[in-house]
């Protein structure tokens, strides 16, 4: 009942809500001329966007409240949302308000106090004289208080299977996949082809929840036992999902929700430092041992370079390791920077082809920070350069290097951030300096960090495209020297991380708990899905001052991936 009454309030807090968003999107359509133009501005307005999200929203939460309450008593307890409207007028747009609209404004509320004790009298009278009328059906048979619930819950459990049907229906035409429904039903969608999947629902509003926002509420629905996987893996059930919906055109309260968090993404990834050293905290500061579980030994916490199908995570990390020191050009007595250097080994591994000269690595894991300041060298490390580590952000550094690199930190700076990163990073390269960025990117359209993600695994992120990256480098005055796009190398690379992962996930439940594991098998099984199916991939962009800095063919990557290993031997 107490949920009843919060979901009630909701209704005129998002009429109200409603209003004002429309009354700010016709106020910034008042200059616009009047027909095709107009519904294309309003329809690109977020305020007008967000007005509909709002009215929609408002359907779902109105459905189940006429679920449990009499029409009657209902209806007229959203008069408050006329003195709401009072209120806001005169607090978002400086609307006068006249003494007449005050006390008509008691008087709503007195009604609406009115109606709600009237509605609880009768339900006492009802009490009082129960068995004496009980409510009857549209055969005027009686029914118990029980049957007209257990009837309300059929009607509302046979609309939203109704509705799931539809929309998988639409998605799903290829494999094999059965969804058990909270009431019981089985649903089954594709061509029976491939390896079976059954997953199950466990209340009605798991399945709404999924319906109305599957990239936020999916993965909270299976961290809460909600949505079950019953016959194959989460993975299979993702990989299904996203393969058969990549020619899909989705929903319009899918498209519009997604919409809204694309435009505003701007305004949500402000990452200042003590904001950029929280989001780091919160992924990079888990327990080590954690990491210990999935990742290979030097701990590469980002896309390897398979040089052939099937080829071992070590080799794949080794290799690409070995590639981007054959793009930095490395010379003995280098001064190199590693912008976010994570556990350490990049770093070390640099440094082995820079005798002579110096490493720095950056961080704002204090976790990642002592493990790699405590880390030993490794044998064929002894000659090389002097390796050391800070934890500091990049905005704090001073001082001109030979060569910088940055891999897997790019997703943590920020669409705002991006000029700030790469002045940076031009103040800090030598003239005749080289760098090199790894990032994920989206080789389509810019668009929006899942919610989910950003709320359980990586807040702040975002993953950029090459189209929002390409100007802030030239606006730097940086040049562009080559770019090499790695398309399904992470989706393997988490592919091993998941299969390792869910080998020891009897440790990782010891270190933290069974949610934490399910969130976890959730990020690796979503992630690799999206790298196979989406459009995900990997940026590898080298960047210098000049045009003559670099080879103008890329024959010295060959040249100098051999030159590196030939140096570099077996160590990783």
């Amino acid at each position: 009942m107490k949920m009843m009454h919060m979901s009630w309030i909701a209704i005129p807090v998002l009429n109200t809500l409603y209003q004002v968003f429309l009354k700010y999107g016709a106020v910034r359509l008042e200059s616009t001329p009047t027909g095709f133009g107009w519904l294309d501005a309003a329809l690109a307005s977020p305020w007008i966007l967000a007005a509909i999200l709002t009215e929609i929203l408002g359907f779902f939460i109105w459905m189940n409240i006429l679920s449990e309450l009499d029409l009657s008593k209902a209806f007229p307890l959203t008069g408050a949302g006329y003195v709401l409207i009072v209120a806001s007028g005169w607090l978002a747009f400086g609307e006068p308000v006249a003494a007449l609209q005050i006390i008509g404004s008691g008087l709503i509320l007195s009604g609406v106090w009115l109606i709600a004790g009237a509605g609880g009298e009768a339900q006492e009278d009802i009490s009082r004289t129960a068995g004496t009328a009980p409510p009857t059906n549209t055969k005027g048979d009686t029914m118990t208080v029980q049957q007209a619930e257990n009837r309300r819950r059929f009607g509302m459990s046979m609309l939203v299977d109704y509705v799931l049907k539809r929309a998988l229906s639409r998605i799903v035409t290829r494999g094999s996949l059965e969804v058990v429904t909270a009431s019981g039903r089985v649903l089954a969608f594709g061509d029976r082809s491939g390896m079976p999947v059954r997953v199950r629902f466990t209340d009605n509003r798991a399945q709404w929840a999924f319906l109305i926002d599957a990239d936020l509420r999916l993965g909270e629905l299976y961290m809460d036992g909600r949505f079950i996987v019953e016959r194959g893996s989460l993975y299979d059930f993702v990989a299904l999902i996203l393969r058969e919906a990549q020619n899909q055109t989705h929903p319009f309260v899918a498209r519009l929700i997604d919409d809204i968090r694309t435009r505003s993404r701007i305004f949500r990834q402000r990452n200042l430092p003590g904001r950029s050293k929280r989001n780091v905290a919160h992924h990079y500061d888990l327990d080590g041992g954690l990491y210990g579980l999935f990742l290979d030994a030097d701990r590469q916490y980002s896309c390897a370079y398979f040089e052939y199908p099937g080829q071992s995570l070590e080799d794949a990390q080794r290799a690409k390791k070995k590639h981007l020191a054959a793009k930095l050009l490395i010379e003995p007595g280098n001064k190199i920077l590693d912008i976010g250097c994570g556990w350490g080994g990049l770093a070390r591994h640099l440094a082995q082809h820079a005798p002579g000269g110096n490493v720095l690595g950056v961080t704002l894991s204090e976790e990642q920070f002592d493990y790699a300041s405590k880390r030993r060298p490794s044998v064929a490390g002894l000659n090389a350069a002097e390796v050391g580590f800070a934890l500091k952000d990049y905005r704090s550094l001073e001082g001109r290097f030979d060569r910088i690199v940055s891999v897997g930190m790019f997703e943590h700076v920020g669409r705002s951030s991006y000029r700030e990163f790469f002045r940076k990073c031009a103040s800090l390269l030598d003239e005749d300096g080289v760098m090199v960025l790894h990032t994920i990117g989206c080789s389509a359209t810019p668009g929006f960090t899942t919610p989910w993600l950003d709320k359980y695994i990586f807040p702040g992120g975002y993953i950029p495209s090459l189209s929002e990256i390409v100007p802030e480098i030239e606006a730097a005055g940086l040049v562009i020297t080559d770019v090499e796009i790695l398309r399904l190398h992470y989706a393997w690379t988490l592919a091993s991380w998941r299969e390792r992962f869910m080998a020891r996930r009897a440790e990782a439940a010891a270190l933290y708990d069974e949610r934490f594991c399910l969130m976890w098998e959730y990020y690796l099984s979503t992630a690799e899905a999206a790298f196979r199916y989406e459009d995900l991939v990997v940026f590898q962009i080298q960047i210098s001052k000049r045009n003559d800095i670099v080879p103008v063919t890329r024959d010295y990557l060959v040249d100098g991936t051999s030159d590196v290993r030939s140096r570099s031997g077996t160590t990783g």
